[in-house]
């Protein structure tokens, strides 16, 4: 049976210097309670945007935090370099593929098209049953309450038959926390 620490949670989140501090704030604070709940934290490797303050709050509380960076974006100075562990990619393609691979479970923060870009992926790949890790949107401020009304006008058009079961929506970084140690613990009861 895996401890917590043993899990390693993959996060997607937005790299955009412009948005509101509230966004920052959840940010901080979810990296803090992720290392705090002995969680491993696998990202896109930036020091911006939702992902600097994530990776900050997380090594603040001294949690083991992984980068996925393509090279581009590491030269161009958009690394966190307080990383335990820096894996360089060619590309934004092989980025996904390695934190999907390695991730447990997914947290997904407000974004932009980068982020529903691996946001879509794991979705897709959970659909089609590639993996059955946790899928969980965080929400603040109701960014995907349009996310959510498109998927229902989709579902509405027959375009697929269901999407509820593919994630869960947490309405504070306490309830995504929350998920994610039920989840666990139901994964190592049927395990075990």
């Amino acid at each position: 049976m895996k401890s917590q620490s043993s899990y390693t949670i993959g996060v997607f989140a937005s790299s955009s210097p412009n948005l509101s501090s509230q966004y920052y704030e959840m940010g901080y604070k979810l990296g803090e309670s992720l290392a705090s709940s002995g969680y491993a934290l696998i990202y896109g490797g930036g020091n911006n945007g939702l992902m600097g303050p994530l990776a900050m709050g997380f090594k603040k509380k001294g949690g083991f935090l992984i980068g996925v960076i393509p090279k581009s974006l590491k030269e161009a100075g958009y690394c966190y370099q307080n990383a335990d562990q820096i894996i360089v990619t060619e590309n934004l393609s092989q980025r996904k593929l390695i934190i999907n691979a390695q991730a447990d479970a997914f947290l997904i923060l407000p974004g932009g098209i980068g982020t529903f870009d691996e946001l879509f992926t794991v979705l897709a790949e959970k659909q089609l049953g590639f993996h059955q890790k946790p899928i969980i949107l965080v929400e603040i401020d109701g960014f995907f309450s349009p996310f959510l009304n498109y998927l229902s006008e989709l579902q509405g058009k027959g375009f697929f038959s269901q999407y509820k079961n593919l994630f869960r929506i947490a309405n504070s970084t306490d309830e995504a926390l929350a998920i994610l140690a039920k989840a666990f613990l139901i994964r190592n009861y049927i395990s075990g």
